[in-house]
């Protein structure tokens, strides 16, 4: 679990085979779910994908206001 602005208290989890990434994030508190897959690991996969949470999380925090 951890504690984020935009969610509250979320769960996480990520993983990979070695040939896919994935994670998701979850908000109990308000139903929000982002999940992401990618048909990559390693590399610049894992920061890719972070910057497409960042950039989705801060597009629905403004759908919300």
């Amino acid at each position: 679990r951890f504690k984020r602005e935009w969610g509250g208290e979320v769960l996480m989890h990520n993983g990979s085979n070695t040939m896919w990434y994935c994670v998701v994030w979850i908000s109990p508190r308000d139903g929000t779910i982002f999940m992401s897959v990618a048909n990559r690991a390693g590399g610049k996969t894992e920061l890719a994908v972070d910057q497409i949470f960042e950039t989705l999380i801060r597009l629905e925090a403004k759908t919300r206001k």
